[in-house]
């Protein structure tokens, strides 16, 4: 009757672990969700101008940092800072790659996600025929 997203309770992993539950941390969950809206936004775009996908990837990598509790680095530990980072779409369609590209910028001044992102991720897409 509905969907279920369980969260770890766990803030933060280390780089390369899993939480110990193997659950989501609220961070990944975080950026998946900017992923998601993104790449709805530009699906959006696309079907205003009468075109669809035959597929569409999206990825988004970044590093996040904050503070340790335990540890007076400087840092606020509630507080996470994107370092930079990379969102990329790969789509496989039939629209002409100028539709594909007019729908991305626009995706960028629609998608409140991209405002989260501005600034901290290059964002970018690659378009293929069908």
């Amino acid at each position: 009757d509905g969907v279920v997203f369980e969260l770890s309770n766990q803030e933060t992993v280390p780089v390369g672990h899993v939480s110990t539950n193997g659950l989501f941390t609220p961070v990944q969950a975080f950026l998946f969700g900017c992923l998601c809206f993104y790449m709805e936004t530009f699906t959006m775009r696309m079907a205003v101008q009468e075109h669809a996908f035959h597929t569409l990837e999206g990825t988004l990598k970044t590093t996040m940092n904050n503070g340790v509790k335990d540890y007076d680095d400087g840092l606020d530990p509630l507080a996470f800072s994107m370092l930079g980072g990379k969102l990329h779409l790969n789509v496989i369609s039939d629209a002409p790659k100028p539709k594909v590209e007019k729908a991305f910028r626009e995706t960028q001044s629609m998608a409140p996600s991209y405002l989260v992102l501005a600034g901290r991720a290059d964002i970018a897409v690659a378009v293929q025929k069908v």
